[in-house]
Parts: C-alpha cells; structure tokens; sequence
C-alpha cells in the first residue's frame, strides 16, 4: 500500500496515508511526526513469478526529447488522480502527455480500473481482487523503512537510484523478507530483475498508521511526484518487483512493474491475471519527462 499517498492492493488509506502495502494494499499513510527530512539519496529494484514475454523495443534508438506525441495510435488513457477506482474500458491505451510515461502503450482487458493515472503512477486493478494493484513507476528512490527516529518515508541517502544499487538495497535490508530471489526477467524488451518481498518477522515499524503496526515497512518514494507520500507493505502483504534501466540516451532512468498482492497465496493467480497487460507493454521512441 501506499502511505501518505499512493494506494493500490489492500487499503491503509489513500492521500494523506503513508504507501504501506497491507493485506495487498498500495495505500498512502499519513506522514509521521515531523522530523528533520534527510539529505535524499538514491533508490530501487525487482522481483519473480510469471516471467514476461519479451516485447520488442522500437526500431528507432530512444533518445530524450520534449516533443509532443503523435495524435494517431491507440486512445489515450484518462488521467486520474489517485482516488477511487475508475473503470476502464478494454482496448489498446496509450499514455499522453499529462499521464505516467507519455507515449508507453498498453492493453487493458476486461474487468479493470484505474484509482490513478497521473504523471506519478499508473495504478490499475482487477475488479475481482480490489486488494491487488498492478502498479507503473519509474525513478523511485529507497527510503527510510520504518519510523523508529522519526524518519520513515523520508528519501535515504547512500542508495544510488539505480536499478543494481536498489535491488541490492532491498535484498540486504532486515525489514524485508525476501520470498523470491532477484532474477533476469525482460519486460517491453528491456532486461531487468525481479524479485518478490513481504515485509520481515523482525520489522518493527513504530508508526501508529501502520495497518500491522509494528509489521510495515516502506520501500520507495518518487521524490518528483510524490511528495512526501511513499509506497510501504505490512502484514501478509507481498510486492513483486520489477526492475530495468530505461533504453533512453538521456539521463539513466529506472522502470518498475511492481505487483502488489494481498498474500503469497494470492500472488500466484493475481500474477496470471496482470501478465497479459505487462506483456503488451510498449516502450516510447523517445523519453518525455513530465
């Protein structure tokens, strides 16, 4: 779930909560006492399950650009803020310029909704398992994982951003439990790693807005669009990351396909349900950064 913003698989609360991931949830939580914000640092990586089909990357190399996209192709997808579910018609979507990753291409089948489709995230659902998201990050940053100074959520400095530094950070971290180690997975033609986690026996959250208190612990914020919101699980709540450096010229960019599930045991069938929409992910030509 999400604390202090983002919500996705079980519900801690939406804006204002902090992204604690409970009972499979991306929900935001409130953000803690205030405390003096560290310097931030660098974050994030990925987990296992269904390995992806690999979709081929466009022909023309990606490089940065800011130039408006094409007005011909598949519809764009509505932008949403994060809130309640909206349903979302099947069809072939692509992601304009106000939304996450402007000229990403992807289907949708029947039986979804989107709580949020900003510039932030991409957050969708099937609805027959409300506590399961099917989230789209990029450039997330680790964070501190509990609240036991006064931190949590708080960008944490010495982890680069990078997808080898994050996924490192997040195997060696004692607030995490690693339920499936990192492996080679390719999604939208891009290799990365995956890797799936649930918050540890041993976490000791410290934060009253934790669902599981003291069973939570935080993950990652994207310092950009989130505010002081960040994304964090507790309980039986698990996240399947995945994790890649975008193919893009410009500066180094890290996407993430994260699915977050309200158990291991729910993990397996919600995964055979969101595989098709990650493989029909399609890469821009060229990065836009909104």
């Amino acid at each position: 779930m999400t604390m202090n913003r983002r919500a996705t698989a079980s519900t801690i609360g939406v804006v204002g909560l902090m992204s604690i991931a409970l009972l499979g949830c991306s929900s935001a939580v409130g953000s803690p006492p205030s405390a003096p914000s560290p310097t931030p640092g660098a974050t994030a990586s990925a987990a296992p399950a269904v390995t992806p089909s690999v979709a081929p990357l466009p022909s023309a190399v990606p490089s940065a650009s800011s130039a408006p996209l094409a007005s011909s192709g598949p519809a764009a997808l509505p932008v949403y803020q994060e809130g309640d579910p909206h349903p979302i018609d099947p069809g072939t979507y692509t992601s304009d310029l106000d939304d996450f990753f402007p000229g990403l291409t992807f289907t949708i089948p029947a039986g979804w909704s989107a709580t949020e489709s900003d510039d932030g995230e991409l957050s969708l659902h099937p609805d027959d398992r409300a506590g399961d998201a099917l989230l789209l990050w990029k450039d997330m940053v680790a964070v501190v994982t509990n609240n036991r100074a006064g931190t949590v959520g708080q960008p944490l400095a010495g982890v680069d951003r990078t997808e080898p530094a994050l996924v490192s950070w997040l195997t060696k971290t004692k607030d995490f439990e690693i339920l499936a180690k990192p492996k080679p997975v390719t999604v939208a033609g891009i290799k990365g790693d995956q890797l799936t986690l649930t918050t540890s026996a041993t976490a000791n959250f410290a934060f009253s807005d934790c669902p599981d208190n003291p069973r939570c612990s935080a993950l990652f914020t994207d310092p950009e669009h989130w505010g002081p919101n960040y994304f964090a699980i507790g309980g039986k709540e698990v996240a399947r990351i995945f994790a890649a450096t975008l193919p893009y010229e410009s500066r180094q960019h890290t996407f993430f396909v994260v699915l977050d599930s309200i158990s291991p045991e729910d993990l397996t069938a919600f995964a055979t349900e969101a595989q098709p929409i990650i493989d029909s992910l399609g890469l821009p030509a060229s990065y836009v950064d909104n």
